[in-house]
């Protein structure tokens, strides 16, 4: 299990923001409302190509994501690091492998509905590069493209301007 000390020693000077959310089907759509115990890792990576394009995706509407654009990312298998985790979702959902450039930041969750659901989750926000340029949308994706700016349908977005910004500058 990782913990907030182990992430501060890991990425020296990488924020790690404290945020409390309230629990949305649409941002945790695997999650089912219950109470989990203990510390979970979730990942999601802003992935360029050569061009200073962003890879982002749309879910399948039954996931309940809504009409939103958001990053490859998801929730950790047991015993996966959070950069095996960015990697795996990288693959599962846009079909592509990525190199890994940088941690941007890590959000220590706490969602709730009233009650605590997930006590602790590590959200970690890596950068990285495409190995390849062909996406291809995976079993739970409607659509992966390349985009040259962030849509105002994004997941998160808040999240990645500043990321996205600093790059294309």
């Amino acid at each position: 299990m990782v913990e907030l000390e182990e992430i501060r020693a890991r990425y020296p000077g990488v924020p790690v923001l404290p945020r409390r959310m309230e629990w949305e089907k649409r941002w945790f759509p695997s999650a089912q409302k219950r109470k989990w115990w203990g510390t979970h890792l979730a990942a999601a990576t802003l992935i360029w190509n050569a061009q200073e394009e962003v890879a982002l995706l749309r879910h399948r509407p039954e996931l309940g994501w809504g009409d939103v654009w958001a990053t490859p990312g998801g929730m950790a298998e047991l015993n996966e690091t959070p950069e095996e985790t960015a990697r795996r979702e990288a693959r599962e959902e846009v079909g592509i492998d990525i190199e890994l450039t940088g941690l941007s930041k890590v959000f220590d969750l706490t969602i709730t509905d009233g009650i605590t659901i997930l006590p602790h989750l590590l959200f970690f926000q890596f950068e990285g590069t495409a190995a390849t340029e062909e996406l291809r949308a995976g079993e739970e994706v409607i659509e992966a493209c390349w985009l040259d700016a962030l849509p105002q349908n994004m997941a998160f977005r808040e999240d990645y301007v500043d990321v996205f910004e600093r790059k294309i500058r």
